[in-house]
């Protein structure tokens, strides 16, 4: 059990490709999706749905307003523009929450599961009529620590591969996508989160 937990944290460490560990990975992958892509894309929906409710509010009046006078909205086509960027905003805000939530989550995995939760594992393997729930404890030690980390890791890597691709198939295909990970377009950055 103890070779195949070291195994399973090398093979974690390999497949991200760098010297960091995997949860140091999935942390800054959930740090970055969190504060420089989910708060700022809230933000200029926000910001972008306050404009257009302004704009939809200038009104050109054909006749006088006091005599029950009509007019035409200029922009009345911007009231909607709001409508769908604060729909947006009221799906992004939960999302931000939960990615926070995960991060928590991770931090927690990182000092309770490996610390805790394998050598509890161990010592109930002593005990012989506890040995099935000791190897339930050590396979949820070893999924919390090692396989849910790396569903991050594996998703950090695919948008990388997406963002900047080295493989020239992969390249062909995002072009004839028309795929710009710069673009800036709230609606570009949503399907990140």
């Amino acid at each position: 059990v103890v070779a195949g937990s070291i195994a399973l944290a090398s093979a974690a460490s390999a497949i991200a490709q760098t010297d960091k560990s995997h949860i140091c990975i999935a942390e800054n992958y959930l740090d970055n999706l969190i504060s420089r892509e989910g708060v700022p894309l809230v933000h200029s929906l926000v910001q972008g749905s306050f404009d257009n409710r302004l704009a939809a509010t200038d009104f050109k009046y054909v006749s006088p307003p006091l005599l029950g006078g009509s007019g035409i909205a200029k922009h009345g086509e911007r009231k909607a523009y709001a409508e769908s960027q604060d729909m947006a905003t009221d799906l992004l805000i939960p999302a931000i929450a939960s990615l926070r939530v995960q991060r928590i989550l991770i931090e927690g995995i990182q000092s309770f599961a490996w610390v805790y939760l394998l050598p509890l594992g161990f010592l109930l393997r002593l005990i012989p009529y506890m040995r099935s729930t000791a190897d339930f404890i050590i396979a949820v030690a070893i999924g919390f620590y090692i396989v849910f980390p790396l569903t991050y890791v594996v998703n950090a890597q695919v948008l990388n591969e997406i963002d900047h691709p080295k493989d020239p198939a992969t390249s062909q295909i995002i072009s004839s996508l028309a795929w710009n990970p710069e673009s800036d377009t709230p609606f570009n950055k949503i399907g990140r989160l």
